[in-house]
């Protein structure tokens, strides 16, 4: 590998770890789920409550939609002959940059708050 190559990924890599971080510090009280070299986060809504009662993939997506914020839940990604998981997965290397994902993140925690 050249040393421009192994550049380039070293720095997409502390890129992702300082966006994986800054997940843990503003969606902790879901308990996010993030891998190392993941530009990935996964929230299990399962065993926490909205407004209204328990959350819906739809009722997660919409209310975070209604804050100005995309998520996608976990029926776009279930493949499985069971109901897919209650969840969302955030794409969180999409904004271009980390304060994009700063406000973002605020978003989701106040919609699902």
């Amino acid at each position: 590998m050249t040393d421009h190559a192994e550049e380039t990924i070293h720095t997409k890599e502390t890129e992702a770890a300082k966006r994986r971080l800054l997940v843990q510090e503003r969606l902790d009280r879901w308990n996010p789920a993030t891998r190392t070299g993941s530009t990935q986060a996964w929230i299990d809504l399962s065993s926490h409550h909205s407004n209204n009662g328990s959350w819906t993939n739809s009722s997660a997506v919409s209310a975070i939609f209604q804050k100005g914020v995309s998520v996608v839940s976990a029926d776009a990604f279930w493949t499985g002959n069971t109901l897919p998981p209650i969840g969302l997965r955030l794409c969180i290397g999409a904004p271009s940059a980390i304060k994009q994902l700063d406000v973002a993140l605020t978003q989701i925690a106040k919609a699902l708050s």
